[in-house]
């Protein structure tokens, strides 16, 4: 991985209180998350950036994190009619 000075970051200049201009690269930006059927985007999921826990970051319910609600409904729906027709 290239070092932040050679990555297409947004570049700062910053004058520390010695009177030194010096260069602070700002990470990009992290996605919104979008549900894998639908790509509308998910509620209740950390947008931010942090060290939190994965299961913080998530919805708590099957496929949380990964399928909005509507898709998750329509899924469950589909199965258990496929499981009453075998």
């Amino acid at each position: 991985m290239p070092r932040p000075a050679q990555r297409n970051d947004k570049l700062h200049l910053v004058k520390t209180p010695g009177g030194i201009v010096k260069i602070h690269y700002e990470k990009p930006k992290r996605n919104k998350d979008k549900c894998a059927i639908c790509k509308s985007e998910l509620h209740g999921t950390y947008h931010g950036r942090g060290s939190l826990s994965k299961t913080s970051r998530r919805v708590k319910r099957p496929y949380g994190g990964y399928l909005c609600s509507n898709c998750l409904k329509n899924l469950i729906e589909s199965k258990v009619i496929a499981q009453i027709k075998i």
